[in-house]
């Protein structure tokens, strides 16, 4: 509740000081999605299926674990081209390094299950595992950390 508040005091003050036409300059407000929209949408479910299903295909003939590390190279390559034209420094402050280790390791702990999910079971069992992984965490979280009001 209290990260509504301050969000809405955030928007209150963008609105006050006329910076609200500003932050969305160029956008029109929709209160429907247009088709754009929603073939964009149906594109990325698709892509996204698809993807599950290509890593299920080659587990065939590499270890899922190698095959998560070899996708996690062009995955680091592919950033740092992205950092390399957009002229940025390429790194984490001293502040942050332990933490955004931490979530990388997590991260790729993840997709290392997910390869090996894959390779034990069928796509569709592992998509709807995967997809509905928040539900279950928010799920968990009520459980064991509670109610966090006060």
């Amino acid at each position: 509740m209290r990260g509504f508040v301050l969000a809405r005091n955030l928007a209150d003050r963008f609105t006050q000081h006329g910076c609200a036409n500003t932050m969305v300059a160029g956008m029109t407000r929709k209160d429907r999605i247009d088709a754009a929209g929603a073939f964009a949408l149906v594109g990325l479910s698709l892509l996204l299926a698809f993807n599950q299903v290509v890593i299920r295909v080659v587990n065939e003939g590499l270890q899922p674990v190698f095959f998560a590390a070899v996708r996690s190279v062009g995955v680091v390559i592919c950033l740092w081209l992205w950092f390399a034209v957009r002229r940025r420094p390429l790194g984490l402050k001293r502040k942050n390094l332990f933490f955004g280790c931490l979530m990388g390791t997590l991260i790729s702990l993840e997709f290392v299950f997910l390869f090996v999910a894959l390779d034990l079971t069928t796509v569709s069992r592992t998509s709807v595992l995967f997809n509905t992984m928040p539900l279950w965490m928010a799920l968990l979280a009520h459980v064991f950390i509670g109610n966090i009001r006060k």
